[in-house]
């Protein structure tokens, strides 16, 4: 993960870029800003696998094998 995000950060950390063109105080507010939509993006997205995860394990237990795959056991 983190060399992927080493990866496509660098191009954004070039002197030609124009991110770099704007002044510390406003890249260091994008940074930030970035920094915070990530953070909301990661815990709400485990939020949904862990309730999927629930759902899964509740649905699982309420699904039958037919008797022919169960006798493989």
């Amino acid at each position: 993960m983190r060399a992927l995000s080493a990866q496509l950060l660098a191009p954004l950390q070039q002197p030609a870029h124009p991110i770099q063109s704007l002044d510390e105080a406003t890249r260091r507010h994008l940074e930030q800003v970035a920094g915070d939509r990530a953070d909301l993006f990661q815990r709400s997205s485990s939020c949904v696998e862990g309730r999927n995860g629930v759902l899964a394990l509740y649905q699982h237990g309420h699904h039958r094998l037919s008797p022919r795959v169960s006798s493989r056991s």
